[in-house]
């Protein structure tokens, strides 16, 4: 059960968010003072921001005192994030590791919820979730991975760039090994 109102911005608690590139452009901003926000921001029932990250720091940015939301019950960390997933892969392009680690973190939580049960839940599942092949949802885990064991990858511009620097590294301790031995 879902409902609908104005909120006050100071309410809105903005808590952990797989995306983490903030800029607001001036056009999306130009939009909103024109417009206003068109599409409702969503927040769990305790207030904790679920959808909208955007749209919120836009409406901050420009003085608003009060956003309209969606007040939406959410039942564990699983569903708050693939309400944020499928709001981010529907809106404006996350960066890549963003969605490696976000793509990474439903199949683990689906894999937790499913643990035990008959049928497990598989990289498949997740593929068929996101409406993603299952060699992609494959290697943006893996990716995920490398990107939690080389926090540097995220200044790669791309995920090929990542991919390079990481066969790279791997290369160099090779030879390093070869050398000592």
């Amino acid at each position: 059960m879902a409902d609908l109102r104005n909120l006050e911005l100071s309410k809105i608690k903005i808590g952990d968010r797989a995306r983490t590139e903030k800029a607001i452009d001036e056009e999306f901003l130009q939009s909103i003072r024109e417009k206003g926000i068109i599409q409702p921001i969503t927040v769990s029932t305790n207030m904790e921001l679920v959808a909208g990250e955007r749209r919120l720091l836009a409406a901050i940015q420009l003085g608003m005192d009060s956003i309209p939301a969606i007040i939406r019950e959410i039942v564990d960390s699983l569903d708050a994030k693939e309400v944020e997933l499928f709001e981010n892969i529907h809106r404006k392009q996350m960066q890549w590791f963003e969605e490696c680690k976000l793509i990474d973190q439903i199949n683990n939580l689906y894999m937790e919820k499913t643990a035990g049960e008959a049928w497990p839940w598989t990289q498949k599942n997740t593929a068929d979730l996101i409406g993603k092949s299952r060699p992609l949802v494959a290697r943006k885990m893996e990716m995920a991975k490398m990107l939690y064991t080389i926090p540097e990858l995220v200044n790669c511009a791309t995920e090929e760039d990542a991919v390079k620097l990481v066969k790279k590294l791997q290369y160099d301790i090779v030879v390093e090994e070869l050398v000592k031995a």
